[in-house]
């Protein structure tokens, strides 16, 4: 599914997305938009320049000799799809509702749309620290940055997010079949639910 063209306002000023910043657990059971969707997307991972025959593309976020290691999928309650910042779309790779996999903790169990984020040490086989610590490091690194762009952008957005370490890895490795790749992380976003 080809995702609309990011459109992040100049309004949004990143010292107020470093004040409003914070950290989420309860979410209103709403639906982002495609909208919403793609800003994410696009401050997780997108593309900021293309591939050109002598370089490989650029994206929002760092990554060690540009290994681009970690991949985004995204989860909703209609399935789980890849995202692919080359042609900012979304591509389906298991349909059905996942997301109460994506923690374990039950309170963020309503939200409707989460992130993944898969390394594939693969690519770190050029990178000159191969041994499996390195890799998780620089993996780890390229995935703190995505979630702390998205983050931003929804402190901007006044959305929530949350980052998860006690997400369901073996579920979503099975279930994905995934080889000589490891989820490091999830990352769930959704309409604030507001104290009462």
């Amino acid at each position: 599914m080809k995702l609309p063209r990011p459109n992040i306002p100049n309004t949004y000023l990143l010292r107020v997305a470093f004040e409003n910043r914070k950290t989420t657990r309860r979410f209103e059971s709403e639906d982002l938009s495609v909208s919403e969707i793609s800003n994410i997307l696009y401050a997780a991972a997108g593309e900021v320049k293309p591939k050109t025959k002598n370089s490989k593309s650029k994206r929002t976020i760092p990554s060690a000799r540009n290994a681009q290691c970690v991949s985004v999928l995204v989860v909703t309650k209609d399935g789980i799809y890849l995202y692919d910042e080359t042609t900012h779309s979304i591509n389906i790779l298991v349909k059905g509702n996942h997301l109460n996999k994506l923690t374990s903790q039950s309170m963020m169990h309503n939200a409707r749309f989460g992130l993944l984020y898969v390394a594939d040490f693969n690519k770190l086989s050029m990178y000159t620290a191969t041994d499996e610590v390195r890799m998780h490091s620089v993996a780890a690194v390229e995935v703190g940055c995505m979630s702390q762009n998205v983050s931003l952008y929804c402190a901007a957005a006044n959305l929530g997010s949350v980052l998860v370490g006690l997400v369901k890895r073996e579920y979503f490795h099975e279930l994905l079949q995934l080889k000589n790749k490891t989820i490091m992380y999830s990352q769930i976003i959704g309409k604030k639910r507001e104290s009462i």
